[in-house]
């Protein structure tokens, strides 16, 4: 019998298919391509395959569009396709600036990726996740007119300054920083809650999952680097103010790749665990999700935040 709730609040789990070429560079290091060995492709995205084979899981894969233009990834993406997962938009280049780009260059960041990534899997992707977080309101709109249904950027959190803090410590000051990473300014204090943003099509903001009232991130590096105990608080407080739960993992988590590759040599308690043990902390961290929430893709959900959204809105205006 699986697990999962079949009924109440209800949670996606999103795997960021950040390619080892775009960690590294978040930290400073450009000399790697899309081209280039690439674990979280080769091991990541296989091991993340077969763990939701095991818990009879179907989760949103957010891929780049450069990643998805080399042969052997774009293989692994439709497999991943094949295998009943959906695939989202994550930009064509992995900018942690895309929300200050100018209009042409943000438009080609969205729709080259498009092209991209159905030429590649064969799938249209329907929903949309911007690097490091980095939103806009010039993004919402464009998404909006494109016909996306749903955006899953925004990161309601006051700590994104500190986590930005941490980003540049990690990279010796010399990684790809961007005052909009992790939400800037600009998302901090908004909603929890999914709802309609899009002015046309009504395109529907499923934020990522923080806590209520102190609104501290979990999601899985975070909750990998802070253990177990972290993850259950942060989890419970969000299922007793019953907020649905748009949970954030990465491709890399199920890598065997630490500090000395990903960000040249800092930060070896952050990325601490081998794979066998991000493996089970993984699995741990789904098993718990499972329990207290019903679970399905991005798109799946979007459905059912958007009514219970439209109808919570039409019954207040009564």
């Amino acid at each position: 019998m699986k697990p999962e709730r079949e009924s109440g609040p209800v949670a996606s789990i999103q795997i960021d298919l950040d390619g080892v070429w775009a960690i590294r560079r978040c930290y400073g290091d450009r000399s790697l391509s899309p081209e280039d060995a690439d674990a979280v492709y080769s091991e990541g995205l296989p091991r993340w395959l077969d763990l939701l084979d095991e818990l009879e899981l179907r989760a949103s894969f957010f891929a780049v569009g450069r990643d998805a233009q080399a042969d052997w990834k774009a293989e692994l993406l439709r497999q991943t396709v094949q295998r009943g997962h959906e695939i989202g938009n994550h930009s064509m280049t992995h900018p942690l600036d895309l929300a200050s780009l100018p209009q042409d260059a943000l438009e080609s960041e969205v729709c080259s990726a498009q092209r991209a990534l159905n030429a590649a899997t064969g799938f249209h992707p329907r929903g949309f996740k911007a690097p490091g977080y980095s939103i806009s309101d010039a993004l919402i709109r464009l998404l909006d007119e494109r016909g996306f249904v749903y955006d899953a950027s925004l990161f309601s959190t006051p700590w994104g300054g500190a986590m930005r803090g941490l980003t540049r410590w990690l990279s010796h000051g010399k990684g790809e920083n961007s005052g909009t990473q992790y939400g800037g300014n600009w998302s901090g204090g908004r909603f929890l809650t999914p709802r309609v943003v899009g002015a046309g099509r009504g395109l529907l903001e499923a934020p990522v999952c923080v806590t209520p009232f102190l609104r501290l991130p979990f999601h899985g590096g975070i909750a990998l680097a802070l253990g177990e105990g972290y993850f259950r608080r942060c989890l419970d407080a969000c299922r007793r103010a019953e907020l649905p739960l748009n949970y954030t993992l990465h491709g890399v988590d199920l890598t065997g790749l630490g500090a000395k590759e990903l960000t040249g040599g800092r930060g070896g308690w952050f990325f601490r665990h081998d794979a066998e043990n991000r493996r089970r902390r993984v699995k741990d961290i789904l098993r718990l999700i499972q329990e207290r929430y019903k679970i399905l893709p991005v798109l799946d959900a979007t459905q059912l935040w958007k009514s219970a959204f439209l109808k919570e809105n039409s019954a207040s205006d009564r």
